[in-house]
């Protein structure tokens, strides 16, 4: 009988120890746990099937030496896992560090005394389970950045087939006109549709703005500049009023939405993106399109946002020079 010690499950990711529960699929014969496949339903590579896909095993990863190369003991079920996870593919209990005289109570909160503080990254979410056909651990990778929140929520967004939430971070950034939270998690399409909207809200009030600073004396404070546009308002227009108005109600109505649906819209583009992934790279290969795709970006959305600001300045400067 082949020896799968030192391979991984392609479910949890956990490494093949000697005395493990390993069940074969029989078309491709890709190991995984018992568990992990029992999980799942099929084989991780079922969609590889119909191309011919055979398993090859891959080089091994020499576990190091020393205590840490048996892994983990789970303190939940008892069973044990390999030492480079950070939760049971059995149970989903999560291994916390501990010293040799084991964790005392409110160990976890031990940061608060010059410790530590132990955080679950999948907030709680079994490691072994599923978000809409994508394994967790896959949409964690994606996420990257505060996966203890993006998680759990996910999960229950798609078991309650909910597509609302809260999201501070969308809400505020397009209610400053600053749409950096898109392109900050990578999903550009949302990203310039937020773009298009501050910019369309910009244009909107483009023509109250010209027609302030028009009336207003140079090195006006923001007081005296209220006072002028309170004895001139005849002099303003009633059609820059209007957009201004308008483009200020725009303004709150999507950042409201966005703060609304924003999670939702992230899910779907972080599922999507995933699976397209799952369905055309192997496993290094969707190691590196995970990592080249997912995680955050930081640059971006700072050049976007002063962009959007400067074209929302210059629009006034236009009119008043019309």
């Amino acid at each position: 009988m082949h020896s799968f010690e030192g391979y991984h499950c392609p479910v949890c990711m956990g490494r093949f120890f000697e005395d493990d529960d390993i069940v074969v699929c029989p078309i491709c014969g890709t190991p995984h746990h018992r568990d992990c496949y029992a999980s799942l339903g099929h084989c991780a590579n079922e969609e590889k099937h119909a191309s011919g896909y055979v398993w090859e095993p891959p080089q091994k990863q020499t576990p190091p030496a020393g205590d840490s190369a048996r892994g983990h003991i789970c303190r939940n079920c008892g069973k044990q896992s390999s030492g480079d996870i950070l939760f049971c593919p059995y149970c989903g209990h999560p291994f916390i560090e501990q010293g040799a005289g084991g964790p005392g109570p409110g160990a976890p909160f031990a940061g608060q005394f010059g410790g530590y503080a132990q955080v679950d990254p999948l907030g709680g979410v079994n490691p072994a389970s599923q978000i809409e056909g994508v394994p967790v651990t896959d949409v964690a990778s994606f996420v990257s950045v505060n996966t203890p929140r993006y998680i759990p929520r996910f999960k229950s967004m798609a078991e309650r087939k909910s597509k609302t939430g809260w999201n501070w971070a969308a809400f505020l950034s397009m209610l400053f006109s600053m749409p950096f939270w898109f392109f900050y998690r990578k999903d550009y399409k949302m990203g310039i549709v937020a773009t298009c909207c501050n910019l369309l809200c910009g244009v909107l009030a483009a023509p109250m703005t010209a027609a302030i600073y028009s009336i207003s004396p140079s090195g006006a404070n923001y007081m005296t500049m209220v006072q002028i546009i309170a004895e001139n308002l005849q002099q303003l227009g009633v059609l820059p009023i209007i957009l201004a108005g308008a483009g200020s109600a725009l303004s709150i109505a999507a950042a409201v939405l966005f703060g609304l649906f924003s999670d939702y819209f992230y899910k779907a583009h972080t599922i999507k993106t995933l699976q397209a992934i799952q369905k055309d790279a192997g496993v290094e290969d969707k190691k590196a399109a995970i990592a080249q795709k997912g995680g955050v970006n930081l640059v971006l959305p700072l050049a976007i946002s002063l962009a959007v600001n400067f074209l929302s300045g210059m629009v006034p400067a236009l009119f008043m020079l019309s």
